[in-house]
């Protein structure tokens, strides 16, 4: 048997994870037989959040997390445990002798990533492992140009997991510095030949979801118009929840909220929501975390969230009318170039005809008003392929030397 590692961290929100579960399960699901896999899980452990019994996952040591640097991570809380967590996936690397090295997002993103994968990578190459990147998006933040042009000297091949002709157009055509444009072209151009395109990844949650009607009875919203908030993109904005809570407010009793803001809320974020939904007089559900959260969104009649890939794809998928509020930093660096989230909007403008509303001058009554009119909008959606669904087999596929479905 083949023996793949998977590297991926996540800074706790569910995006990160959710792809990475969705990977190894279509790996384990295909060649199972063929192949044992192992995970490095380099962040906090989330227990809510399972891979498929027969992959073994180790939890790197001492995760340097911290919810005040998801923008930007302290060079020191990164440096100081990078050596002990290099050595611990050194040592498992030596009792497991991998035929394959997967890392999800890394070099693309994840920057302070490299100070452990550094002595990682270069081991692995010398004993001629394949190493293989797993890229949602065509991300690159603006200060890692020089880092990835020579980390990427690693890697056999790269998996981008959005159709082929989706999304890069949009990043040229939406970047103002001229530099950073000339940059982001030559390195797509460099590097082609390593390039796949796999398709969208969906999240392994929609293969068991509930009846529309179970949802409905459980939110007393027979004959409603539910509504599902949730942060969708990072742990990061909780003014959008608190926004997006108070807009109910301004809506009349037709309406029924789930509010959802993820499990990596802080009790004070936690306390701030429901005080705001205190101020609205109720008809709103408030949960940090709900294993059913696509079988929500499939229900709802109308979802408002960031335009996180993870909640996008469910979007995309499920046909859901959206009400997107796209963040508007690098989530890297903390500092606006060409956001991946604008981006993903205008996939899901294109496809669904979402709203997509400016973060920058978001109130309750805007949302409110959007949250009706899309209610009311009669959406004409644009096809979209099956096939463009398939990346999580086709990057199964992939890796494993064999051709993806069409």
């Amino acid at each position: 048997m083949k023996k793949l590692i998977f590297y991926y961290t996540h800074r706790e929100s569910l995006g990160h994870t959710t792809r990475s579960i969705s990977l190894v399960s279509a790996l384990d699901k295909l060649y199972g037989d063929k192949l044992k896999i192992y995970v490095f899980q380099a962040g906090r452990p989330q227990r809510f959040c399972k891979f498929p019994e027969r992959v073994k996952v180790f939890d790197l040591p001492d995760p340097f997390y911290s919810k005040f640097d998801f923008k930007l991570y302290k060079s020191s809380s990164v440096s100081f445990n990078s050596r002990k967590r290099a050595q611990f996936m050194l040592d498992r690397i030596n009792e497991i002798g991998p035929d394959i090295f997967v890392t999800e997002f890394f070099p693309f993103g994840r920057y302070e990533s490299r100070l452990e994968l550094l002595p990682v990578l270069t081991q692995l190459k010398k004993r001629g492992v394949e190493i293989l990147a797993s890229i949602g998006y065509h991300y690159i933040a603006s200060g890692n140009f020089k880092a990835l042009n020579f980390f990427s000297s690693f890697y056999d091949r790269i998996f981008i997991h959005v159709p082929d002709d989706e999304e890069y157009g949009y990043y040229l055509r939406n970047m103002e510095n001229r530099v950073f444009k000339v940059l982001y072209r030559r390195f797509f151009k460099v590097n082609e030949s390593k390039i796949a395109y796999t398709g969208y990844v969906l999240p392994y949650t929609l293969g068991n979801l509930k009846s529309e009607r179970q949802i409905r009875s459980r939110f007393d919203a027979e004959g409603k118009r539910l509504v599902l908030i949730s942060r969708g993109g990072g742990v990061v904005c909780p003014k959008i929840i608190a926004l997006c809570a108070l807009s109910r407010k301004y809506l009349d009793d037709r309406y029924r909220f789930v509010v959802i803001p993820g499990p990596a809320s802080s009790n004070k974020e936690m306390a701030l929501f429901r005080q705001v939904i205190r101020e609205t007089g109720g008809n709103i559900f408030l949960a940090k975390y709900s294993p059913d959260l696509s079988s929500i969104m499939n229900a709802c009649d109308v979802s408002v969230s960031m335009a996180g890939y993870n909640t996008s794809m469910q979007l995309l998928y499920l046909r859901k009318k959206a009400v997107v509020i796209p963040s508007l930093v690098n989530p890297e660096l903390g500092r606006g170039y060409c956001d991946e989230q604008v981006i993903r909007g205008m996939t899901l403008k294109k496809y669904l005809d979402a709203s997509i509303l400016d973060y920058n001058t978001l109130s309750a009554k805007d949302i409110a008003r959007n949250i009706e009119a899309m209610g009311k909008r009669d959406i004409r959606l644009k096809h979209i392929p099956s096939v463009r669904f398939k990346g999580a087999e086709n990057t199964a596929h992939l890796i494993m030397g064999a051709k993806p479905s069409r």
